[in-house]
Order: C-alpha cells, then structure tokens, then sequence
C-alpha cells in the first residue's frame, strides 16, 4: 500500500467480533469476544490494521456491521 501511495484503509469488519453481546444496541466500547472462527478472523484482522497503523502512520478504520438474514425466501428486504 505505501509503495502505491495509498496511506487510508476502511476495513469491512463484523458486529460477529461482540460475540453474544451484554446490551443491544452494542456501543463500540463492548468486549471484544467472539464465538464463531468469522467473527474471530475479523477481530485478528483489526488487531493487525490497529498494529501496523501504528507502525507505519496507515489511517484506518474498521466499520463493524451486522449482516441482515431474511427467513423468507426471494425476500431482498426491499420492502416489496
């Protein structure tokens, strides 16, 4: 990335890294814990953004979001 120039990140991270959460909403100061190997992959891919941001002066951010899963089939949430 700095070869190319390129000094920001936004990292697609997972709400998954809460685990099973104490309240909802989750504020961002929750305890990282996940339970799932998704939601732990996420948490160790933040750690290494947050590492070499600080080693290298990287800007970085990691939006935590959660995946809707509808139950209904051919249901897109579209609000058709």
């Amino acid at each position: 990335m700095g070869e190319n120039g390129c000094s920001r990140l936004v990292f697609s991270s997972s709400a998954t890294v809460y685990g099973d959460p104490e309240v909802v909403p989750i504020p961002e100061t929750s305890k990282i814990s996940p339970q799932s190997p998704y939601g732990a992959t996420k948490a160790v891919v933040e750690d290494i953004i947050r590492a070499s941001s600080k080693a290298s002066g990287l800007r970085a951010i990691s939006i935590r979001y959660f995946k809707c899963v509808f139950s209904h089939s051919g249901n897109t949430g579209s609000g058709r």
